[in-house]
């Protein structure tokens, strides 16, 4: 989903200042919409994996939907 999303803001407006918050992912925007669902997926979770982890061992709960 958040692959879909990025995309379509990125191509609505590329200077859109929400994309800034997807540097954290990758280098450049424009190289992050460039990527295949499944790899925008495996640099997303190996991004976040790390910080649910610190999550849950701070106490915070975890949830599936």
């Amino acid at each position: 989903m958040h692959n879909k999303v990025l995309k379509t803001a990125y191509y609505n407006n590329p200077n859109n200042k929400l994309l800034e918050d997807y540097l954290v992912l990758y280098g450049s925007v424009y190289e992050l919409v460039e990527l295949s669902p499944d790899d925008f997926y495996s640099v997303y979770k190996k991004t976040f994996s790390p910080l649910v982890q610190i999550a849950e061992n701070m106490g915070f709960k975890y949830w599936e939907t």
